[in-house]
């Protein structure tokens, strides 16, 4: 059985979307003058107003900023997984945060690494 891990992220999904609403109610803009303003698309804008997607990390950063919330940015290279993540854990967040894979691939390969890991790590012990 395959295990669905969420992506690690500063702020609910949800929560991301009340927020993006109230910014825009009370400047009284348009979602595609809201995207424009907070430099993402007005798709990626619509489909986190629904409150059920999180957008890759640039994105997700750019609209904590543009709501005002704080924004505890890591200054070093993106990371789709919690500090102090397992290592299988880091791998399978790795891969399903990979733009040029789809969902079912990286779980494939998740599994794949998932399998050998084990088989290797029983070994050395």
């Amino acid at each position: 059985m395959l295990c669905r891990m969420a992506q690690w992220s500063p702020i609910d999904a949800s929560e991301l979307a009340t927020r993006i609403k109230a910014r825009r109610r009370e400047l009284g803009i348009s979602l595609r003058s809201a995207a424009a303003e907070a430099g993402v698309s007005p798709a990626t804008l619509s489909r986190v107003e629904r409150g059920d997607y999180l957008p890759e990390r640039d994105n997700l950063f750019r609209l904590l900023r543009w709501v005002g919330a704080p924004v505890a940015e890591p200054s070093g290279p993106a990371e789709p997984h919690p500090p102090g993540a397992a290592t299988m854990e880091a791998i399978e967040l790795h891969l399903r945060a990979d733009k040029d894979l789809t969902a079912d691939d990286a779980e494939t390969i998740a599994q794949i690494v998932r399998l050998a890991y084990e088989r290797l790590r029983r070994s050395d012990g």
